[in-house]
């Protein structure tokens, strides 16, 4: 993180700010879970942000690879200022043009940082770090094998890579077999509606 020679009154100002925000309703569905998308987190920082002098600011960056970089920047009407950078790798599947894989990517990068920097509470199911299954309730073998199935058929031969991705970005393990049943059977469904929706998750 990057900041200006000084934060004292950016960081009274964020401290009111955090006081009189609440956390944000899940308010959109996807994949088996809800959650809170960008719109309804920028509506709820954006009035407490000018009550306290302060903004956002929020821009694609250049970055090494094939992913993306987003740089925040919290602004103070002091001239003070606090600075991140956010990368995430870009998925491309079928359907998805690359613009529109880059187009998801930032919007989700751009939803994780506006949260995480102001101190808002994450609500998204996929903000949540999940416990490896007990076997009891592990995904069973049909489950597994129609999950490796789905992800060979979207992302073929980087099949491996790219659910290792998708499941570490959810706080999920990445070995399939610490999956609960429920987590699988999300996971299978997430897969299949991906190339639909061209959002990234």
């Amino acid at each position: 993180m990057c900041r200006s020679e000084t934060i004292g009154e950016l960081a009274t100002a964020l401290a009111k700010f955090q006081g009189a925000l609440e956390g944000v309703a899940k308010n959109s569905k996807g994949y088996g879970y809800d959650y809170a998308d960008l719109a309804a987190v920028l509506d709820a920082v954006r009035p407490h942000l000018a009550e306290n002098g302060l903004s956002v600011v929020q821009s694609p960056v250049e970055t090494e690879g094939d992913g993306v970089a987003l740089q925040t920047t919290l602004l103070h009407s002091s001239g003070e200022w606090l600075s991140s950078t956010f990368a995430m790798p870009v998925e491309r599947g079928k359907g998805m043009s690359a613009a529109q894989s880059v187009g998801s990517v930032i919007t989700y990068a751009r939803r994780y940082a506006l949260a995480a920097c102001r101190g808002v509470a994450q609500t998204d199911d996929d903000g949540a770090v999940q416990e490896p299954a007990k076997k009891a309730d592990s995904a069973t073998e049909a489950q597994l094998k129609k999950l490796w199935s789905c992800a060979r058929g979207y992302w073929g031969d980087d099949a491996k890579e790219k659910l290792a991705q998708m499941l570490e970005r959810r706080g999920l393990p990445t070995s399939t077999r610490e999956l609960t049943r429920d987590r699988a059977s999300d996971i299978i469904d997430q897969i299949g509606k991906l190339a639909d929706t061209g959002e990234v998750i």
